[in-house]
Parts: C-alpha cells; sequence; structure tokens
C-alpha cells in the first residue's frame, strides 16, 4: 500500500505525463485540421481543372478543337486524375494515421487522469483492457470512406474523358462527311454545319 506522500509524487509525475500528452494531442489535432483542408482544396481543384476540360469540350466549334485533338484534353484529364488522386491518398493515409494516434493518446490521456484522482482520492484505480480503446468498425470506416471516394473520383475522371473521345469524335464525323472544295461553302455555328454548294 502507498503512502500519502509517495501518492503524491505518483500523482505529480501524472499530472507532468498527462501535460505533454494534451501538447501532443493538440498538435495532432492541428496536424488533422490542416490534413482535411488540404484534401478539400485538392478536391475542388480536381473538379474545377475537369470543369474547364468539360467546357472546353463543349465549346469546340468555336476554340476549332477537331477529333485529332482530342488527344490534348484526353492526356490533361488522365494527368490531373493521377497527381490529384495520388496525392489525396496519400493526405487521406497520413489523416487516417493521426486520426488513429489521436483515438490512442486520448484513451491513454484519459486513463491517466482516471489514476490520478483514484491516487489523491487514495483508492485503487479500476482494471480495464490495455487495448479498450481499439473499436474494429471505427478502424475500418475510414478505409471504406477513403475507397468510396476514390471510386467517386474515377468514375468523374471516366465521365470526362468518354466526353473527350466521343464528343470530339463526333464533332470530326460531322466536319468529315460535309463537302469542302472550291463548289461548296461550309457554314458552322455551335455543333451544327452546313454546306452550301453551287451546281456546274
Amino acid at each position: 500500500m502507498t503512502t500519502s506522500a509517495e501518492a503524491n509524487e505518483t500523482a505529480e509525475s501524472l499530472e507532468k505525463e498527462m501535460k505533454e500528452m494534451k501538447q501532443y494531442i493538440d498538435e495532432l489535432d492541428k496536424r488533422i485540421t490542416t490534413l482535411q483542408s488540404t484534401a478539400f482544396t485538392l478536391a475542388n481543384y480536381f473538379f474545377v481543372f475537369q470543369g474547364v476540360i468539360i467546357t472546353i469540350i463543349c465549346n469546340s466549334s468555336r476554340v476549332v478543337l477537331r477529333a485529332s485533338h482530342r488527344w490534348f484534353p484526353f492526356t490533361l484529364s488522365i494527368l490531373a486524375v493521377v497527381l490529384n488522386l495520388s496525392a489525396l491518398i496519400n493526405i487521406g493515409l497520413k489523416y487516417f494515421q493521426a486520426k488513429a494516434q489521436q483515438t490512442k493518446f486520448l484513451y491513454l490521456y484519459n486513463r491517466k487522469e482516471q489514476r490520478r484522482k483514484c491516487l489523491q482520492q487514495h483508492v485503487s484505480p479500476p482494471e480495464s483492457p490495455d487495448d479498450l480503446y481499439r473499436d474494429r468498425i471505427k478502424e475500418f470506416e475510414p478505409y471504406l470512406f477513403l475507397g468510396i471516394s476514390t471510386i467517386f473520383f474515377v468514375a468523374f475522371t471516366a465521365v470526362v474523358l468518354t466526353g473527350c473521345w466521343k464528343f470530339l469524335n463526333t464533332e470530326g464525323e460531322i466536319g468529315h462527311n460535309l463537302p469542302n472544295n472550291d463548289k461548296c461553302a461550309r457554314l458552322c455555328g455551335n455543333t451544327n454545319c452546313i454546306s452550301i454548294c453551287t451546281e456546274n
């Protein structure tokens, strides 16, 4: 059985450890907030960039973009999704690691706080398993969310890539089927073209 002096000394030692743990938990909280902000910013840039590509495709007749040029927005879209997804997955993994550490240290902090109070009251602290803070379902949820988000980004990119390939190809087919020689004049507006030819 510990004496009152030993209990006070142990309580002071616990307070010092708890103070250090609290500082580390606060640092983790700031890191988590920064990672969240960075992830949302990257996601916004991704959608804006893909939106610009879609706008270019929809206005292809105005910017003189033909089927032979479709590789350009197609390649830009692929590069954008590869770079953004790589960055987002990397940030996501760091975020989940920081959240796991935060959960663990919060649990340990609460355990020490409980023990400190018990020492001050000269009672024995209740025993609990060391792995109580581990919740398998909560540990799996972030990775499930990351997987669903990745699928969503890939699906959105697939729509944009399909537009790059199909819509510009249609434009090329329209232009290819219309005559363009000395006896014919082609008039185009938006996505429609007409040809006016003179007879011999």
